[in-house]
């Protein structure tokens, strides 16, 4: 285990397009919702049509936001970081699982791997040697395949080793 912190990646960190995410889909929100104002307001027969369709193409817009996250994080991951510490959850469609305890979804532990800050990567915390970290590893539930441990559980999010 390296004694010193990873270097940033370049670009944006998980945690900073996380951030962004969040501003991008309450600005979804806002404009469905506006949307579908407007055309009840114009008295258009279209309000009924267009709220769930608005609805749909704005959850969609959402999870593309997400899942660039979520490889942004994974990229981090690889290098033996993270800057965005989530406690439950992801960003990845994998296969139907249940935690139980944790409220049915998926939960994280960051211990073993270093926490910086995605502006300036300052240490927010080390890695501890006693903790496997967060990453593709191989699978015990799929043969043949890396599935990605969360420092607590497999995800069901697999990879073919390259």
């Amino acid at each position: 285990m390296p004694t010193e912190p990873p270097a940033l990646l370049p670009g944006r960190s998980a945690g900073q397009l996380f951030n962004r995410s969040l501003v991008v889909a309450a600005g979804i929100v806002v404009a469905v919702l506006a949307s579908v104002e407007l055309l009840e307001s114009v008295g258009s027969t279209l309000a009924g049509v267009a709220a769930p369709a608005l609805g749909l193409i704005g959850f969609a817009a959402i999870m593309l936001t997400q899942r660039k996250v979520g490889a942004r994080k994974l990229e981090e991951l690889e290098q033996g970081y993270t800057t965005l510490t989530l406690q439950f959850g992801g960003f990845w469609l994998g296969e139907p699982r249940r935690w139980p305890g944790f409220w049915h979804r998926m939960p994280w532990d960051y211990s073993g791997v270093w926490v910086l800050d995605g502006s300036t990567g300052a240490v927010i915390s080390e890695p501890s040697p006693d903790s496997d970290p967060p990453g593709f590893y191989p699978s015990p539930n799929r043969h043949g395949a890396l599935e990605l441990w969360t420092g607590v559980v497999w995800s069901g999010v697999y990879r073919k080793p390259t």
